[in-house]
């Protein structure tokens, strides 16, 4: 009897709706993602006009970034609309297990 109870325990945590939280990972790219999600505050760029953030955050960037994978990934972002760019960024940070980013958000709010 206890051991079909655990049993049933153990099934229905695993049954869970809700997707695994993501485990970040500790590499250098991971971190180069998580400054890239996290740049408007780690770079200042929240206390400067609205309309320099973006400039302040691209010259912020490439002192803070440590692989040649995140700046090719920056670069690849370049040409791509907001929404594009904002999913782009989503996909990469859950990718290097970040839960969220700042900056997608700023770029486009996710809808739900």
């Amino acid at each position: 009897m206890v051991r079909a109870l655990a049993l049933g325990l153990v099934l229905a945590a695993c049954s869970s709706s809700e997707p695994p939280k993501p485990t970040p990972q500790d590499t250098p790219y991971a971190h180069d993602i998580g400054h890239l999600c996290n740049a408007e505050k780690e770079s200042g760029a929240l206390e400067q006009p609205e309309g320099a953030r973006q400039l302040h955050i691209a010259r912020w960037l490439p002192g803070v970034l440590e692989t040649q994978r995140a700046h090719d990934f920056l670069v690849a972002l370049v040409p791509m609309d907001a929404a594009a760019k904002a999913a782009a960024l989503r996909a990469e940070a859950r990718s290097v297990g970040l839960e969220d980013c700042t900056l997608a958000a700023a770029w486009k709010p996710e809808t739900k």
